[in-house]
């Protein structure tokens, strides 16, 4: 069974400002940085995968690991039509 890290906070992220907002303060944060300094951030992706056909579906969560938070999103939850709705200007850095 999977489980959080037990020093680490998780974040749901549901709504575009909740995601610009977390994403700045990433962002904030590497800008700050000094020269030379260590910058780690990681992100991940999931989709469904049907392995009988091998056929793939779209991205249905997108998880970043910074700064002992993990920060999770459902992307169904941004899309319609099978594109991203406006306001997610830092989903993508």
């Amino acid at each position: 069974m999977l489980a959080w890290p037990s020093d680490w906070d998780p974040f749901v992220l549901g709504t575009p400002f909740a995601v610009n907002t977390h994403l700045e303060a990433i962002l904030d944060q590497a800008q700050q940085l000094l020269v030379g300094s260590r910058f780690l951030v990681a992100m991940d992706m999931e989709w469904p995968v049907d392995v009988t056909t091998s056929i793939q579906g779209r991205v249905s969560l997108i998880s970043i690991a910074f700064d002992h938070c993990m920060y999770v999103s459902h992307s169904s939850t941004f899309a319609c039509g099978g594109t991203l709705v406006c306001g997610l200007s830092r989903m993508f850095f």
